[in-house]
């Protein structure tokens, strides 16, 4: 393909998004590339075990650590409560 400044090949034109894309009956069938996900390492914040994950939003390696989590804070918010609580009566 000739250009007044580049001269350059169709091949390097390619789109891996349109090699997915083919004409069926004159309809348009669209195949979506999937990104290649990565795996990281991660900390647990429960028990602070390093484990493996995809999914970057995740805190803790288990259901038992993050169940230990939420009843931790759950105290803390109790106390927290409590302690508030006992501060208006002394008033």
């Amino acid at each position: 393909m000739k250009h007044e400044r580049h001269s350059f090949d169709k091949a390097d034109l390619r789109c891996s998004w349109l090699d997915g894309v083919h004409i069926v009956d004159n309809k348009l069938i669209v195949q979506a590339v999937k990104p290649t996900v990565k795996e990281t390492s991660k900390k647990c914040r429960g028990c602070g075990e390093i484990f493996k994950t995809q999914n970057n939003r995740l805190w803790y390696c288990s259901d038992v650590c993050r169940s230990i989590a939420k009843r931790k804070t759950e105290r803390k918010s109790k106390a927290k409560a409590k302690k508030q609580d006992f501060s208006n009566l002394k008033r």
